[in-house]
């Protein structure tokens, strides 16, 4: 990131460049102790005799595979690990799980950061946010994810589709890898359907649809209600949370540190944050916090909209 388009750069490039440095330890440690949690969480749901803890269990094998997200995001990065092929692993791993091909998101992602928060150059805007309850409601449900990505990995694996932010040299890329995406999706469906198996719909899409809000909710915090200008420090927010959930996202509750630094892995980013803590201009007390402003700007809205009609 260029520094002069920070009001207040906080790190000095030294600092940077000794806060970028990748290792893979950190990485392994990370995505070890979410597939455990994952393996445990789908071994409770196995062994769940009631209807009550069959939800809980689900919803939590949900959450847990949605915020793969996070080592999903790193990857594409390549600030998860040090080891290239540890990072294109991961990201097709995640990915398939997700429904995001690593290849579409990373071009996906890096237009995002280099233009976030600029209508018609940001991806992330394209959808747009919600502008009322009832937007609100719909997009916390995840139906318009799931619509998009259904969308995009058909269209994609036709050969007719080429979004803005893909570029010609990577577009044969991202095409070879959705038609790979969606041969093993295939195969699955025609397993399922062989040996009359519902387990993908039991340990991965109900999990998966169930736990999407979690995630919607988490990422809809970053942007939104901050300043529509260039610097990072200040259309960005971060959000101050325990520590399960900055295991469970990976440290990327520090949005703000995270787009001013993009090379700074996820490991460095509480330092980075301590640096410039006191000068972020957009920093929340907890993801409750968040969106309860976002309601009550969706609720002042609403009641302007009706006044003006």
């Amino acid at each position: 990131m260029n520094a002069d388009i920070l009001s207040n750069p906080g790190l000095d490039a030294a600092t940077v460049r000794d806060f970028s440095r990748r290792n893979d330890a950190a990485g392994i440690r990370y995505l070890v102790a979410h597939t455990l949690m994952i393996a445990v969480a789908m071994a409770l749901l196995a062994s769940a005799q009631h209807v009550a803890l069959q939800i809980l269990w689900t919803l939590l094998v949900g959450i847990l595979l949605a915020f793969l997200f996070a080592p999903l995001h790193e990857s594409i990065h390549k600030t998860a690990f040090r080891s290239g092929s540890w990072n294109r692993i991961t990201g097709i791993v995640c990915g398939l799980i997700l429904l995001l091909p690593p290849s579409y998101f990373r071009c996906f992602h890096m237009a995002h950061h280099r233009h976030t928060q600029i209508q018609g150059q940001d991806p992330e805007l394209d959808a747009s946010k919600p502008s009322t309850i009832t937007d609100y409601l719909l997009y916390m449900s995840g139906f318009s994810y799931w619509r998009e990505q259904f969308t995009m990995l058909i269209s994609y694996a036709l050969g007719i589709r080429q979004d803005r932010y893909v570029s010609d040299g990577k577009y044969a890329d991202v095409v070879k890898e959705v038609r790979a995406f969606v041969i093993v999706y295939s195969i699955l469906v025609a397993a399922s359907i062989l040996f009359e198996s519902w387990a993908i719909v039991e340990y991965w899409l109900l999990p998966m649809a169930l736990g999407q809000p979690f995630l919607r909710g988490f990422l809809l915090s970053e942007h939104t209600l901050c300043p529509v200008v260039p610097d990072m420090l200040q259309n960005t927010r971060t959000t101050l949370t325990n520590r399960i959930v900055r295991r469970l996202c990976w440290n990327m509750n520090y949005h703000a540190e995270h787009h001013a630094w993009p090379s700074v892995p996820f490991h460095r980013l509480p330092e980075a944050h301590q640096r410039i803590r006191a000068d972020l201009p957009n920093l929340d007390a907890g993801y409750l916090v968040v969106h309860s402003k976002i309601l009550r700007s969706l609720s002042t809205e609403s009641s302007q909209h009706d006044e003006a009609h």
